[in-house]
C-alpha cells in the first residue's frame, strides 16, 4: 500500500491552521501521516496545533525556533516516512478530492502540481506544461510552478532535493528552489485543475510581501544556481530571459537569439502554442506590437477555443472546438492571458474595435476576470461610445461591487463626456465613490536649492513654519471620515526637516486607514538613525520612499540641487543596503531634461546616462535589490518659478473648458497652517479654499469657495487670465 504523508509548515497562522488541517482530514483518500512544523510562532498557534494532534493521532507536531520556511520544510521531511509526500501551507486549504485526483499520477511522475483558486480566478496559467526544463536551460525561463500547497512528490525525488540549502535566505519562497531542483530528479505532471485554495489575507509570506520584486527573484535564482552547480547540473542562464526588465533594456542580440530559439522549438507541435505566446510576449515587451499581434493571432488559431464571431472578426484560423484539449493546447488561463496581451497590442495600435473582440475572448476563457469589463470600457471611451462604456462599468459593478477601479473608470468616461460638451449621468455617483489622496505639509521648510523648483521665491520660503500637534491631530480626526487612498506626508518641502516626522507617520498609521503611504526626500538629511526609523515605520505597511536625486556627479548635482553630492549619495546607498534586509519600496527619481526646450539649463543629463550612472553605483556597492529608477522631464511648475529662466512666459491654455486634473477633486493638500490649497503646484498660495482649524472637512468640501475653485478649474465658470490651471503644463503633478 502506498503511504501518503502531508507536511504542514506554520508561522503565526493560529486563525487558519484548523481549517487547513481539517481540509486534509476530510480528503476522500486519507493520508497516513501529517507532520506539522511550527516555525517559532508568537501567537496562539502552539495551542491550536497541540489540540489538533490530540484530536488526530496521525499528526506529529514539531515546535522549532523561528528559522523560516526552508528550515521548517527540512525539519518536516526528516520526520516523515511516506512514499508520496504532499506540502501544505497552514493558511491554505485543499478540496476534498485533491489526493484522490493526484495520487494515480505518481505512477509515471516524480512530482505533481495543480492549480489553486485565488480570489476570483486561479493562481497559475501554466503556459508551459511540456518539457519545462528545456525552457529553463535554453531561455532562462523559470516561472512554471504552482506554490507550496499545490505540490506533491515521490519520496525518492525529495531524498535527492533535501535538505534545502541556505535556509536563512529561504525564510519565504523555499518552494521556488525546491521545485526547480526537483525538476532535475523526476518528471513533472501538471494539472490545470484547481484542487485547493490559496488564501489572501494580508500576511502572506509571498503574495502580500514587499519581497515580490525582481531583486528577490534574482536572489532566489542565485541560490538555485549555486545548488545546481554544486550538484553537477547546468546553471539557469537567467541572463537569456528577455522577459525580465533590465535598467538598460534587453540587448538586441539576446532578443533575436531568444526569438530564434522559440521559433525552432515551435516546430514541435507540443510546444507550438506556448512558444508562439512567448514570442508574442517578448515582441510586446520590445514595443514591436504588430509582430507580437501576429504571433498571438497564430497561437489563438492553433491553441485555444474562441467564439466563432470573435474568430471571424480577429481573422483567426480554425482552432479546436471547445473542450477538445490536445497536446500543445493552451490551458484556459494561458489562453485568457494570451488574448489579453493581444488586446494590449490592439489598443496600442489604436485598433479599438478589434481590441473589444479580443477582450470578449478573455472573458470566454476566464469569465471571472471582471477587470476586463473596465478594459472594454476604456476602448469604448476611445471610440466615443460613452453610454456603452458606462454600461461595461455597471456590469462589472453588478458582478462585484468591490472591484478595484470602478470609480476611476467611470470617472474617465465622465471626463471624456464633459470634454466633449456632454453631461455625464454618472457624475454624482463618481464623486460619491472616489477615494481621496492627501498631502500634508508638516513643515514649510526645504533645505534644497533646486533650480527647477519655485521654493526659493515661494510663500513657504517667506513664511517658514512647522505644523502644530493640534492642527495635525485635527486633520487626522477629519480624515477618519474619508476613504484615504494615498497619504503623502510632504508638500512643497523637505519632510525630514520636521523633527516629528517619524512619530507623525506612526500616528497616521495607527489612526487613519489608507492604501499607500508615500514619503519623498532629497536624502541630504537621511541619517543612519532616520533610515532605521523609516524602515521600522514602513516595513509592514504599503509604502513608497521616493528619493529625489537630480545629477550624475558633483557638477550636475550641486548645480541643480545645491546640496552635497557625496553625502547624499552615501546616504542613499546606506538606505539601499538597509533595503537588502528590510522590505522597503525605494524609488529613485531624477530629472535632467525639460518638457519644453526653452527651459533647458546648463546641467542637463539624459535618461540613458542617468540609468547607467545608477547601474554602475549598484554594481560598485554590491546592491542586489536595486530600486526602481524614475526619470522624468521637468517643467516650470505652472509658471511659479520666478527667479530664473526656467519658466514659460505664456499660458499653456487660454480656456479650461473640458480640462480635468485629479488634483483638484481627488486630492486634499494641507499647508502647515491647516489651510487647504488647490494643488502641489501652488507655491505662492494662490488658491486657498478652506481652513481645517476653523471648519470641518465636510463643511470645506460643501463650501462656496470649494465649489467656485472647482468650477473655475474645470472651465464651468470664468477664471482670470493667469489662473493657475491655465499655466499648468502637467495636470496631476
Amino acid at each position: 500500500m502506498t503511504k501518503v504523508s502531508v507536511l504542514v509548515t506554520n508561522y503565526n497562522y493560529e486563525r487558519f491552521i484548523d481549517e487547513a488541517v481539517e481540509s486534509v482530514m476530510t480528503q476522500t483518500v486519507q493520508p497516513q501521516e501529517i507532520i506539522i512544523v511550527d516555525d517559532g510562532s508568537t501567537d496562539g498557534s502552539r495551542r491550536r496545533i497541540e489540540a489538533l494532534a490530540r484530536k488526530y493521532p496521525i499528526i506529529e507536531a514539531v515546535f522549532n525556533e523561528n528559522q523560516g520556511q526552508g528550515a521548517a520544510l527540512n525539519a518536516a521531511f526528516v520526520r516523515c516516512s511516506g512514499d508520496i509526500v504532499y506540502l501544505l501551507d497552514s493558511d491554505d486549504t485543499w478540496l476534498p478530492d485533491k489526493i484522490a485526483t493526484t495520487l494515480p499520477l505518481f505512477d509515471k511522475a516524480g512530482f505533481v502540481q495543480h492549480n489553486l483558486h485565488l480570489l476570483q480566478g486561479v493562481y497559475r496559467s501554466f503556459l508551459v506544461q511540456a518539457e519545462p526544463l528545456r525552457y529553463m536551460q535554453e531561455l532562462g525561463y523559470v516561472d512554471f510552478f504552482a506554490p507550496t500547497s499545490a505540490l506533491g512528490f515521490r519520496r525518492e525525488v525529495l531524498e535527492q532535493v533535501f535538505p534545502l540549502p541556505d535556509t536563512e535566505s529561504l525564510r519565504i519562497c523555499a518552494d521556488a528552489v525546491l521545485t526547480r531542483l526537483a525538476l532535475h530528479y523526476g518528471e513533472l505532471e501538471t494539472l490545470d485543475v484547481p484542487l485547493g485554495c490559496y488564501r489572501v489575507h494580508g500576511d502572506n509570506g509571498w503574495y502580500s510581501s514587499r519581497f515580490q520584486g525582481q531583486h528577490y527573484v534574482m536572489s532566489l535564482i542565485g541560490i538555485l544556481n549555486r545548488c545546481l552547480v554544486e550538484r553537477g547540473f547546468a546553471r539557469i542562464p537567467v541572463e537569456r530571459n528577455c522577459l525580465l526588465p533590465r535598467p538598460q533594456g534587453q540587448p538586441v542580440e539576446e532578443v533575436e537569439r531568444s526569438l530564434a530559439v522559440l521559433r525552432e522549438m515551435r516546430e514541435d507541435p507540443i510546444h507550438r502554442a506556448a512558444c508562439l505566446v512567448l514570442e508574442g510576449q517578448l515582441l510586446l515587451h520590445q514595443g514591436r506590437e504588430k509582430e507580437a499581434l501576429e504571433a498571438f493571432s497564430r497561437a489563438a488559431g492553433e491553441g485555444s477555443s474562441v467564439p466563432e464571431e470573435v474568430r471571424v472578426f480577429l481573422k483567426l484560423g480554425n482552432g479546436p472546438a471547445p473542450g477538445e484539449a490536445e497536446a500543445g493546447m493552451l490551458s484556459t488561463e494561458a489562453a485568457a492571458n494570451m488574448f489579453f496581451e493581444m488586446a494590449v497590442c490592439l489598443v496600442r495600435l489604436r485598433r479599438y474595435e478589434e481590441a473589444l473582440a479580443a477582450f470578449v475572448s478573455v472573458l470566454h476563457h476566464a469569465p471571472d476576470r471582471l477587470e476586463i469589463y473596465l478594459n472594454r470600457s476604456d476602448s469604448l471611451r476611445y471610440l466615443g461610445r460613452f453610454d456603452e462604456a458606462l454600461a461595461e462599468v455597471d456590469e462589472a459593478e453588478k458582478r462585484n461591487p468591490a472591484l478595484p477601479g470602478l470609480a476611476e473608470t467611470r470617472d474617465k468616461v465622465c471626463r471624456a463626456m464633459e470634454a466633449a460638451g456632454l453631461s455625464c449621468p454618472a457624475r454624482n455617483k463618481v464623486d460619491a465613490q472616489k477615494g481621496m489622496s492627501v498631502q500634508i505639509q508638516t513643515t514649510s521648510v526645504c533645505n534644497g536649492k533646486c533650480i527647477m523648483c519655485p521654493y526659493l521665491d515661494s510663500w513657504h520660503k517667506d513664511n517658514p513654519g512647522v505644523m502644530t500637534d493640534d492642527v495635525y491631530d485635527r486633520i487626522l480626526r477629519e480624515l477618519q471620515t474619508v476613504d484615504v487612498d494615498k497619504i503623502c506626508l510632504y508638500l512643497e518641502n523637505e519632510p525630514l526637516v520636521d523633527p516629528k516626522l517619524i512619530p507623525r507617520m506612526q500616528q497616521f498609521i495607527r489612526e487613519v486607514p489608507f492604501r499607500l503611504m508615500e514619503i519623498s526626500t532629497n536624502a541630504a538629511l537621511l541619517s543612519a538613525q532616520r533610515s532605521e526609523q523609516l524602515a521600522q515605520t514602513l516595513a509592514n505597511v504599503p509604502h513608497q520612499i521616493w528619493i529625489s536625486f537630480h545629477g550624475l556627479d558633483e557638477r550636475t548635482y550641486n548645480g541643480i540641487m545645491g546640496l552635497d553630492f557625496n553625502k547624499s549619495l552615501s546616504q542613499v546607498i546606506r538606505l539601499l543596503r538597509l533595503a537588502e534586509t528590510v522590505p522597503l519600496n525605494v524609488i529613485i527619481r531624477g530629472s535632467g531634461e525639460p518638457q519644453h526646450e526653452s527651459l533647458r539649463h546648463e546641467f542637463a543629463f539624459s535618461e540613458s546616462d542617468y540609468r547607467a550612472f545608477w547601474a554602475a553605483k549598484f554594481a560598485e556597492h554590491g546592491i542586489t535589490r536595486p530600486p526602481k529608477i524614475n526619470y522624468f522631464r521637468y517643467h516650470d511648475r505652472c509658471g511659479t518659478i520666478r527667479r530664473n529662466s526656467i519658466r514659460l512666459h505664456e499660458n499653456v491654455r487660454d480656456t479650461l473648458k473640458g480640462f480635468h486634473c485629479p488634483r483638484v477633486d481627488s486630492w486634499l493638500h494641507f499647508l502647515y497652517t491647516g489651510e487647504l490649497c488647490i494643488c502641489c503646484m501652488d507655491y505662492h498660495r494662490e488658491q486657498i479654499f478652506g481652513d481645517i482649524t476653523k471648519q470641518s472637512l465636510k463643511e470645506i468640501r460643501e463650501s462656496e469657495a470649494y465649489t467656485t475653485m472647482r468650477d473655475k478649474a474645470f472651465g464651468r465658470r470664468e477664471s482670470p487670465a493667469d489662473f493657475i490651471c491655465k499655466r499648468c503644463v502637467s495636470p496631476n503633478g
